[in-house]
């Protein structure tokens, strides 16, 4: 298994070492649906990569998540709570991928998902948003199966959400496969096997990218910091 360290930098010098990204945007924070765009810095800019693609959000919408990479924001907006149904809103890094095959075609960290391999949402564990084995966490009460019998985890990226942890701010927010088109999640994104495959052959770790998912009104405050990104 691969870990990636990121030195604690300010958040221009953190957009400026990125050199792909995500964008999620939505029509507002209780929509379940958004569109997604892919950049890619090319010659000092970020230029569109492919066309845009639907994307699914939590049943509930968006809700802002803490992170080293906050945007300034209205504080009696929606915040992201464990088990609220909302997708996190922020810049987030995309730190790695999971999938049920052993091995697949990318250039990010990869796990491969077994029966045995389980992601703990129990807020009173040690172990609470973390990806372990069962037997690395046997006082969960609550967790996600890594390996599940429907589509959903098949293929999935991680990213730097709630990394420090903290109890009831989220936990197991993915990218990950469609249940079916306009269907919404528990809490992560979701798209067709498609587009997530072909995201993740894309995608590389050396370029430290990022996911940007917001409602359509903080689309001003995104351009601020990224030059010539050219918006849904």
């Amino acid at each position: 298994m691969k870990y990636v360290v990121f030195i604690l930098l300010t958040l221009p010098q953190i957009l400026a070492a990125s050199s792909q990204l995500l964008l999620v945007i939505s029509d507002d924070f209780n929509a379940s649906t958004a569109i997604l765009q892919r950049y890619e810095r090319q010659e000092m800019h970020f230029q569109p990569i492919g066309a845009a693609i639907a994307v699914n959000l939590g049943r509930s919408g968006l809700g802002w998540s803490p992170s080293e990479l906050d945007l300034p924001h209205d504080a009696e907006e929606p915040r992201k709570r464990e088990g609220d149904g909302r997708a996190p809103a922020g810049i987030f890094y995309i730190t790695g991928s999971f999938g049920d095959t052993a091995h697949t075609n990318t250039n990010m960290p990869y796990i491969h998902t077994t029966a045995e391999l389980i992601c703990v949402d129990d807020v009173n564990s040690s172990a609470y948003n973390t990806i372990t084995s069962r037997s690395s966490a046997p006082a969960a009460k609550s967790f996600e199966l890594m390996r599940r019998d429907d589509v959903l985890y098949t293929l999935g990226l991680t990213l730097s959400h709630n990394t420090k942890r903290i109890p009831y701010e989220g936990s197991c927010v993915f990218l990950h496969v469609e249940a079916a088109p306009n269907t919404p999640t528990a809490g992560c994104t979701s798209m067709s096997y498609q587009d997530l495959s072909s995201i993740l052959k894309w995608l590389d770790i050396r370029k430290k990218p990022l996911l940007i998912q917001v409602p359509r009104r903080y689309v001003p405050e995104v351009m601020k910091r990224f030059d010539q990104l050219k918006t849904l």
